[in-house]
């Protein structure tokens, strides 16, 4: 009887241990979709000839596959050409990285940067809202599963991959998430 009223640290541990062996186990199970994982993907992009020098749209949809692995998959659901070019942004080295942003390369064969881009996070949305009570003004962060982007850029003959950061674990170091040929 005395048993149940004291605290057995081993007996925690093993449960605690067991628990976890038993959710890594299901979300292995659950993980078999039909989403393109790391670490590569052909996206086949064939524009037009006339169309080679304009602007691409890609709309992705991108899904937390493993968090405790921080992986992701995704998904391309729409491919859009239009006439025109996109005026060139300019980036300096930066040496610390914002959280809510994926950062995108597009390279050349060599990979080589041709151009950066850089896209709000879908699964990381930041809501400011007043406090009406304190009449201050306050900042959420929420987190989602699972969301869609949309990068834009000016494709040309010489674009041939594209690649995906975020930040990893601390804001001054990226992490490549994914990897795909043009």
């Amino acid at each position: 009887m005395h048993c149940f009223n004291r605290f057995n640290p081993s007996l925690f541990l093993f449960c605690c241990l067991f628990i976890l062996h038993s959710c890594a186990g299901s979300k292995a199970s659950s993980q078999k979709t039909p989403w393109k994982e790391l670490p590569s993907e052909q996206l086949n992009l064939n524009p037009a000839k006339g169309l080679v020098g304009n602007i691409v749209f890609l709309t992705i949809e991108i899904r937390l596959a493993d968090s405790l692995h921080d992986q992701y998959a995704f998904r391309l659901t729409d491919v859009k050409y239009a006439a025109g070019t996109l005026k060139k942004q300019f980036y300096p080295d930066e040496t610390s990285y914002e959280q809510t942003i994926i950062y995108c390369e597009i390279l050349d064969e060599g990979k080589n940067r041709i151009d950066l881009i850089k896209v709000q996070n879908p699964l990381m949305k930041v809501y400011e809202y007043s406090d009406e009570k304190t009449n201050m003004l306050g900042k959420k962060l929420m987190i989602s599963n699972s969301g869609s982007f949309m990068l834009r850029f000016n494709y040309t003959e010489r674009s041939k991959y594209i690649m995906l950061y975020k930040t990893g674990k601390t804001l001054n170091q990226l992490k490549r998430i994914y990897y795909a040929t043009l």
